[in-house]
């Protein structure tokens, strides 16, 4: 160690330590620290410096901790805009992120109240429900439910498998483009299952979404529910005071949990 190095305080020299090999580590991967012991005997330091490092590192917001299970590098949090109608995969191009997607469910079903009154079809008419885990990097990041009337999703199905875009079925095979979106967004909780399924760490919120997407001539493609993990996804919004319309004045914001 340097003179400088023996003057500075231990927990921050391993905070510094720390820091430097999480930042090595592969972007979107979900990393986790060694236990405090080992941290002990690698970095030949108190477990009271260990701790304190640690909760430098939390602090400032470069680690997450779990109860039970140790701390984890934060993950990335991607930000979607809303002015713009895109899926989730081209929300994740615009990121330069690996996005994937696992199907947890594809099957026909009756459409409940609310599903038929946001489709525009009767309760109980047959529809197709496609139910997927969403990832970025590998790392889950959201679970979608998706509601598509019957003659669309008949060709979905056909076509429909792990990490194809739902988006480029309706463009290629249904010749159906999203044109426009009514889409909604409230805090609320997962189930137990669901938090599980969005990976160890992922808190009991979620960002939870409903989107109903038409086409050009007003009929609905899809709706869809979304649930977000709250720590690692948010929504930008660029809003004009309509009393300065025509202007260059605008406010930008970001909604996070």
């Amino acid at each position: 160690m340097s003179e400088q190095t023996k003057r500075k305080p231990k927990y921050l020299w391993l905070k510094e330590q720390l820091s430097a090999l999480l930042q090595e580590q592969a972007e979107g991967q979900e990393i986790c620290l060694p236990s405090e012991r080992e941290l002990c005997d690698h970095y030949n330091v108190s477990r009271i410096t260990v701790r304190r490092a640690l909760e430098e590192l939390d602090t400032s917001g470069l680690i997450v901790r779990v109860q039970g299970k140790g701390a984890f590098l934060r993950p990335t949090k991607y930000t979607s805009p809303l002015s713009s109608l895109t899926s989730f995969t081209e929300d994740m191009d615009k990121h330069n992120v690996r996005c994937s997607s696992h199907i947890l469910a594809l099957e026909n079903i009756l459409a409940s109240d609310k599903v038929a009154e946001a489709l525009r079809v009767r309760e109980g008419t047959p529809i197709v429900m496609l139910k997927r885990l969403r990832l970025a990097n590998g790392t889950p990041l959201a679970i979608e439910t998706a509601y598509i009337p019957q003659k669309i999703g008949e060709i979905v199905k056909q076509y429909i498998m792990d990490d194809v875009s739902l988006y480029d079925i309706f463009r290629s095979k249904c010749d159906a483009t999203p044109a426009f979106a009514e889409q909604r967004m409230e805090i609320g909780l997962l189930k137990p299952w669901e938090q599980s399924l969005l990976g160890d760490g992922a808190p009991i919120y979620a960002m939870c979404t409903t989107r109903l997407d038409f086409d050009k001539n007003q009929v609905p493609l899809e709706y869809v529910e979304g649930k977000y993990r709250g720590d690692r996804y948010s929504y930008h919004v660029t809003m004009t005071n309509e009393s300065f319309q025509g202007s260059h004045c605008t406010k930008s914001t970001q909604s996070d949990l």
